[in-house]
Formats: C-alpha cells, sequence, structure tokens
C-alpha cells in the first residue's frame, strides 16, 4: 500500500499543529511565568530562561523565534523547588 506524498506531509503538519497546541496549553495550565529576561545566544535566535511554576519548582527552558515560527523546549526532569 503507497500514500500519496502530499497526505503524508499534511499529516505531519497536523501533528506539528497538535504538539504546538499541546505544548502551549500546558504552559498555560502549569502557571509558569519567567522571573528573568533571558540569556540570548544571537548567532541561534535562542534564549535561555527560567520558569517558575505555581508549585515553587524552576525549570530552565530554551525559547526560539525565527521568520514565522518558534518554540520552547523545558528540561522538566530536571525541575527543582
Amino acid at each position: 500500500m503507497t500514500t500519496d506524498p502530499s497526505r503524508r506531509a499534511g499529516r505531519r503538519a497536523v501533528k506539528r499543529a497538535l504538539a504546538a497546541a499541546a505544548i502551549a496549553a500546558s504552559l498555560v495550565l502549569t502557571g509558569c511565568g519567567f522571573e528573568d529576561p533571558g540569556t540570548e545566544l544571537p548567532a541561534s535566535g535562542l534564549k535561555q530562561r527560567t520558569a517558575t511554576l505555581e508549585d515553587g519548582r524552576k525549570v530552565v527552558c530554551l525559547t526560539w523565534k525565527r521568520a514565522n515560527a518558534g518554540g520552547m523546549s523545558c528540561d522538566w526532569a530536571g525541575a527543582k523547588r
């Protein structure tokens, strides 16, 4: 069974959109806020930030932004009080 390449690309786009929505929703639901303006790595567009969760844990996150895209990745396993 062969799959049309355009269907696969469409499915990938939907999966990416759902993943982005899930990340955004989890950030809203965890109630975290950034306590520092971040450290920018200009060549890559990355910023390192520390998010403080409602339960007092601190999580180190990287944010990035490019022309029409961006995102966030956090070290949830390393979250500390």
